[in-house]
């Protein structure tokens, strides 16, 4: 998967980051897949890279800001690890220090600027935030016990109200779009089993199908510059899990 994912993100000439997830180990995910988010930035002098922390088994939190092209700004996209160490438990959180970290990043002003030297003095600063787990309740009842713990999401509210432009994530495997404080949710379907929304909605039901992913485009127009489509990408009728 990191493969196929690395060959499309040349192909369309964009950086990758990649957010723990909550069946993933953390020794791992640091020696693998964050190394090589680290490699993108080692390779590009334009493109910054933060790490939270080094410690082995603290959650994986980074920074990754790299410019949007065209003169189009920067992009500043910071990942929360919401996993919790424990197999049997596919809730998500957030611990205080990563709030605090979180709060300090987004109050400290972001260089912006283009492909061209001196661009963008005036151009715009976009921070999205990926993270594994919903920070809304999931349409299913049962799905419920899934997304991000309700007393976390409360704190999480304050600190991202009017400084994100998205959050991005996944975790409840049916493609969903909401609002969190005030900020468009992506929440992307699976790429195995995905909730049938028509099913009862005080139950769950997966089948392996609607293998795809959601498509978000940040753009400005004349009547609004801070404009957010959120759009489900169908990959293949039937997933890999087949």
């Amino acid at each position: 998967m990191r493969d196929h994912t690395e060959a499309l993100a040349a192909q369309l000439g964009c950086p990758v980051v990649y957010a723990m997830g909550n069946h993933d180990d953390r020794a791992a995910f640091r020696d693998v897949l964050l190394a090589s988010v680290a490699a993108q930035a080692e390779r590009d002098s334009r493109v910054r890279f933060a790490l939270r922390s080094n410690v082995l088994n603290d959650p994986v939190d980074y920074v990754l800001t790299v410019p949007a092209g065209n003169d189009a700004g920067t992009l500043r996209v910071i990942v929360l690890d919401t996993s919790i160490p424990d197999i049997a438990d596919d809730q998500g959180t957030v611990l205080g220090e990563q709030l605090a970290w979180l709060d300090a990043l987004l109050a400290e002003p972001v260089e912006a600027g283009g492909d061209e030297a001196g661009a963008g003095a005036d151009a715009a600063v976009s921070t999205v935030l990926v993270m594994h787990h919903p920070p809304v309740a999931p349409w299913q009842d049962r799905a419920r016990l899934w997304h991000m713990h309700p007393d976390d999401a409360a704190w999480l509210t304050p600190v991202v109200r009017g400084r994100v432009r998205a959050i991005l994530c996944g975790h409840v495997h049916l493609a969903s779009f909401a609002t969190f404080a005030g900020v468009p949710v992506s929440i992307a379907g699976a790429h195995s089993r995905n909730q049938d929304p028509l099913h009862a909605r005080d139950l769950t039901y997966s089948w392996a199908a609607n293998y795809g992913c959601n498509l978000v485009l940040l753009r400005g127009t004349a009547a609004d510059a801070d404009q957010v489509l959120i759009t489900p990408a169908l990959l293949a009728p039937v997933s890999s899990a087949d």
